[in-house]
């Protein structure tokens, strides 16, 4: 089996790829459709990864992952960095073990690349490696002087990645600096359809932006509720903070910055649901021009009773 090559075909008429924006209501609808399929779900989210980042990622409760298991989430400790070829790598294995336990498969999440990754691989689009001296060089830099490099040799970079995001600006430097081509460049040659293995559904959820938001505020305020702020000191006490990856995610870097300069709540929770909010539309735009997805509302999902449906 192939860990960065297209999904094998042989199986086709097996997997499903499920995804949608953060709050969209992936998870009730993804427990039921495994249920009803007689599927088990690799996740595809490149936060969910990080052991101890569970309030704030949404990761499945105990109660869910008896109703139905779940992979792909706590692999490394948050101290580490974590990439999609490593995701890819598990994931392709745990979907060939469900598969041969005589499971369906349900790649389900709202990270886009890990989704496209485990469709379409990666070994065309994305470069080799820089040199080790490279990465030194580059992490040595702040983040301000890695966009400016980022920039100078593709002044088009903001369009395609969230520039906030030390973690996103070195990988997307790297690619431009060993692939002498611009991301936009690096995309397009990704999103060429033909590379979608046949008889390999995508169903994307969505909602009314305005529904979507307040969807949004309300899952904040649960997760509030539910002691994120604590789970953010909890890992603070353990190292956790800028320059990790894990860092990275949604909420969790405002949290810290709160609690960092003694002004929590103040007008962090709004920062928070703006952040989320933005990053929804990314992912909207990302599943609307990277992939061939079917979009519906996650409730209408009972109207869809029989696996086969998807694969006609």
């Amino acid at each position: 089996m192939s860990t960065t090559g297209p999904m094998p075909a042989e199986w086709a008429g097996q997997v499903i790829l499920i995804g949608g924006a953060t709050g969209v209501g992936k998870t009730e609808a993804i427990l039921e459709a495994a249920q009803r399929w007689g599927a088990e779900v690799v996740v595809a989210d490149s936060m969910q990864v990080y052991c101890g980042l569970d309030i704030g990622t949404a990761k499945p409760t105990s109660r869910e992952l008896a109703r139905v298991p779940h992979y792909g989430i706590d692999l490394v400790d948050f101290r580490q960095d974590f990439s999609v070829l490593e995701w890819l790598g598990h994931a392709r294995r745990a979907a060939s073990e469900i598969l041969a336990r005589g499971c369906r498969v349900i790649v389900a999440g709202g990270t886009g690349m890990y989704l496209k990754a485990f469709a379409v691989g990666l070994s065309s689009p994305l470069p080799d490696h820089a040199s080790e001296e490279w990465w030194a060089e580059v992490r040595g830099r702040g983040l301000e002087e890695n966009i400016a490099a980022l920039l100078r040799l593709d002044p088009e970079a903001g369009r395609w990645i969230d520039l906030a995001n030390a973690r996103r600006v070195e990988r997307a430097l790297e690619q431009v600096t060993v692939t002498g081509r611009s991301l936009g460049m690096l995309r397009a040659q990704w999103t060429r359809r033909e590379l979608w293995p046949q008889r390999l559904p995508l169903l994307v959820f969505d909602r009314e932006s305005e529904s979507l938001r307040q969807r949004q505020r309300r899952r904040l305020e649960a997760m509030l509720a539910a002691g994120w702020v604590e789970e953010v000191m909890a890992l603070r006490e353990r190292g956790y903070g800028p320059g990790m990856t894990a860092y990275q995610a949604l909420g969790y870097r405002e949290i810290w910055a709160a609690l960092e300069a003694g002004d929590w709540p103040g007008a962090w929770a709004e920062k928070i649901a703006v952040r989320t909010w933005r990053y929804a539309r990314r992912q909207r735009t990302w599943f609307r021009h990277q992939m061939p997805g079917r979009w519906m509302e996650p409730w209408k999902l009972r109207e869809i009773p029989r696996w086969e449906a998807w694969f006609e």
